[in-house]
């Protein structure tokens, strides 16, 4: 099997400070925070769009690739989030073709090897410990042809729907459990 660097097959657009976006434009604009990224990682449906990408766009499109920077997690961009602006803690990832979005969505965020070279190329300390964009760029990952990607690809996208269903059937059960209880207390 090849093996590839990311930079050979995509490339990252990183985010910019949102103070001084909002210094040069006078109106209110949207942008993509934790909260956003949060809500695309455990979205319940997701909207691929189509594969051109802009790589100097700070605009988000559903369907783009965007990696959270102090989780060093990837996710794919909701409709909810469609036209937010990238902040500093988020780089946008813009596959060029031969790459499978759910595969590499499968590879940086579960595969063990993949997690082994992110930790090395961590920079900063504590809670702010981030890759930069350039050890990105090094990281190597498998490339098996594009139809064994699609295969492995949809896989992780059934654990993630998956995963997202069974997050909310825990959290209803846990208000369920929570309401009974309360009921009881009362009751004595």
């Amino acid at each position: 099997m090849d093996y590839c660097q990311l930079g050979d097959l995509l490339s990252f657009t990183a985010g910019v400070n949102p103070t001084r976006i909002e210094k040069q434009n006078q109106e209110s604009l949207q942008f993509y925070d934790h909260a956003s990224f949060e809500s695309d990682l455990y979205q319940k449906s997701f909207v691929l769009g189509n594969d051109e990408f802009n790589e100097t766009s700070l605009s988000l499109v559903a369907g783009d690739v965007v990696i959270s920077s102090p989780s060093r997690l990837a996710a794919i961009v909701g409709a909810d989030n469609e036209g937010k602006l990238l902040t500093l803690n988020f780089i946008k990832v813009n596959i060029k073709g031969r790459l499978d979005k759910f595969y590499f969505l499968y590879l940086f965020n579960q595969s063990r090897d993949v997690q082994r070279q992110k930790e090395r190329e961590l920079q900063g300390t504590g809670t702010s410990m981030r890759i930069p964009v350039k050890s990105l760029e090094r990281i190597r990952i498998p490339l098996p042809p594009i139809e064994e990607q699609k295969k492995i690809g949809q896989a992780y996208q059934q654990l993630l729907l998956l995963q997202t269903q069974l997050r909310k059937y825990s959290q209803l059960l846990e208000a369920t459990v929570q309401t009974s209880l309360e009921q009881i207390l009362r009751s004595q």
